[in-house]
């Protein structure tokens, strides 16, 4: 599986590529839960047998592998 823009965390100071959400909603996202499930997550695909590669190379998101998305698709 290959992850293509899972950043996990702010890139560049900002929360959301696309800019602040309108108002009523939120912009505080919380990326340390969601980072926390993709480590849960890694081992359960670990288990079953998935390989999965993260081509957000800059991610806070530690659960996988960080490679280039060139050297992703060679695969």
């Amino acid at each position: 599986m290959i992850l293509v823009g899972f950043d996990g965390g702010p890139l560049r100071g900002v929360d959301h590529f696309f800019g602040k959400h309108p108002k009523p909603l939120r912009d505080n996202s919380p990326y340390s839960t969601f980072c926390k499930n993709f480590d849960h997550m890694a081992q359960q695909l670990k288990t079953l047998g998935v390989e999965v590669v993260n081509t957000s190379l800059g991610s806070h998101i530690r659960a996988f592998k960080k490679i280039a998305l060139a050297q992703a698709l060679d695969a």
